[in-house]
């Protein structure tokens, strides 16, 4: 019974946990809904969670942000997705 126990801690320890699995989901179902400055937002947040997960998939939103943020002229999504991209290539 203790080796089982063991074991399930292991194997879930290593995993993204059920929480974190929620709210990348959720963000990403927010950044197909939403629009503007809402979205921006919204693609560096999915971006941080995802540097915690897996360093390799939070480029895209960030470019998206980054991209976004420029063309609509929002400066503090602009700069919080230059604070993002930073944190990604130091990781990286």
């Amino acid at each position: 019974m203790r080796i089982s126990l063991i074991v399930l801690l292991a194997v879930f320890s290593n995993s993204p946990s059920f929480a974190q699995s929620t709210e990348i989901d959720s963000l990403r179902n927010q950044v197909n809904i939403l629009t503007g400055t809402k979205k921006i937002d919204a693609l560096s947040t999915l971006s941080l969670r995802l540097i915690v997960i897996d360093f390799s998939l939070a480029s895209s939103p960030i470019e998206e942000a980054l991209t976004l943020s420029t063309k609509l002229g929002y400066l503090e999504g602009l700069a919080e997705a230059n604070v993002t991209k930073g944190i990604l290539e130091s990781v990286n």
